[in-house]
């Protein structure tokens, strides 16, 4: 699909190397099945980068059951762990995944264009994959481990990255840790009505309609999928959160309010323990939403943010009793409205509408370059207002070296 971005100008040398001692990154965080997982040094489950990984992990989750959730959202197997299991160098780890495994080329456009274009102009490019299966708190809180070892970051979030990310902004020590920019591409900060369809009937793993006809007809693997993601405490994180209802009347008919949802989802089967209790992901992912709010507004609106969205293609926002879909704009998976906290979609210094699916908000040539002319124009903006304090500083010490040079010549004179 052809993709076209309708805003951003910026000027073409924006970006000088930058000299000072500080220490600097653009730290991106992919979206849900992004990451690969790895058991010990084999692959448990291929980044969604291609039909031909997806079918892969439809194998991976039939014969490897290492990597489920227990009924608390605990992961079974501790020696399951994603491709980030330390803090080094993590832009060469990935590329050594990439070589080796052939996993992470979902996300090679952007990280291409990033080191590109920043990576030797004094940015460091930090891939940060993270084990998607766990909550975006737990995900949050080693990405802001990481963050504090910089003093000025960039950060970018594509889909679920972008809630990692938020999460983060709440931990972080500003005092030590300058966010320049918190750039987001397609993030469910709303959630989004799709995830309810994968809790009741299986998550397709394709965009377009053919492959997802052939997945349908692998009925085995689409309840093998859905047994896995029912357990995944980052996929009760993206349903529609409380938010989601000051914008729509519910994702499920008949269940106008958060509150009334909630407790239908409760009595439903995916969130009911083998021993008949019900789980307690949903008050869990609850929790998450709500820490990511500071004063009744969304952390990553305390930061320079800036959203990048589809609103182009038909995207699922409600469930009738009789199956019927109600359709709204979105980028075929997020509502557009979800991926923009209900921004303004004309307001070009904090919207970019890209036309795209979901999945290729990441890849498209269009959606690359929106990233890197906020970015250029912000490091733009940053060195001149570095550039014109530093002189102010220097004008007012000349000042006061004339203004003492004045007062000691009147002296000298009387």
């Amino acid at each position: 699909m052809s993709c076209s971005v309708f805003n951003l100008n910026f000027h073409a040398d924006s970006t000088e190397n930058l000299s000072d001692t500080k220490k600097r990154a653009i730290i991106f965080a992919p979206g849900i099945g992004n990451s690969p997982l790895f058991l010990k040094d084999k692959i448990a489950f291929c980044d969604l980068s291609s039909k031909l990984n997806a079918f892969k992990n439809y194998r991976y989750l039939s014969d490897n059951p290492a990597i489920n959730c227990d009924e608390d959202g605990v992961p079974v197997d501790p020696d399951v762990t994603c491709t980030l299991c330390d803090t080094g160098d993590h832009l060469s780890e990935y590329t050594s995944n990439v070589a080796k495994y052939g996993v992470g080329l979902i996300c090679k456009n952007m990280l291409d264009m990033l080191q590109e274009n920043f990576g030797s102009k004094g940015w460091k490019i930090v891939p940060f994959y993270y084990d998607f299966r766990l909550s975006n708190s737990v995900n949050g809180e080693i990405l802001a481990e990481l963050m504090n070892k910089y003093d000025e970051i960039i950060l970018i979030g594509f889909s679920m990255g972008g809630l990692v990310i938020s999460k983060a902004l709440t931990l972080i020590d500003t005092r030590k840790t300058e966010i320049i920019k918190v750039i987001t591409l397609g993030t469910p900060y709303y959630g989004s009505a799709y995830t309810y369809i994968t809790f009741m009937y299986g998550m397709p793993m394709f965009n377009d309609k053919i492959s997802n006809f052939l997945a349908d007809k692998l009925t085995y693997f689409r309840a093998r999928m859905r047994a896995f993601m029912i357990n995944y405490l980052s996929m009760y994180e993206i349903l529609p959160s409380f938010e989601f209802f000051n914008f729509f009347d519910g994702y499920i008919e008949g269940m106008e309010t958060y509150e009334k949802t909630v407790e239908f989802l409760k009595t439903q089967e995916f969130n009911q323990k083998s021993d008949g209790t019900q789980k307690n992901l949903l008050e869990k992912a609850e929790k998450f939403h709500r820490s990511l709010y500071k004063d009744g507004e969304h952390i990553v609106k305390s930061f320079d943010y800036h959203f990048i969205a589809s609103g182009s293609e038909h995207t699922l926002v409600k469930i009738k009793n009789n199956g019927e879909e109600v359709y709204t704009m979105g980028d075929g998976t997020v509502m557009l409205f979800s991926a923009t906290q209900g921004a303004d979609i004309y307001d070009k210094n904090r919207v970019s509408l890209i036309h795209s699916t979901h999945r290729n908000l990441l890849t498209c040539t269009e959606s690359l370059k929106c990233v890197e002319n906020i970015i250029k124009n912000k490091i733009e903006n940053k060195i001149d207002n570095s550039n014109s304090a530093e002189n102010d500083v220097e004008n007012n010490k000349i000042s006061s070296k004339i203004s003492n040079a004045n007062e000691n010549s009147e002296i000298e004179v009387a």
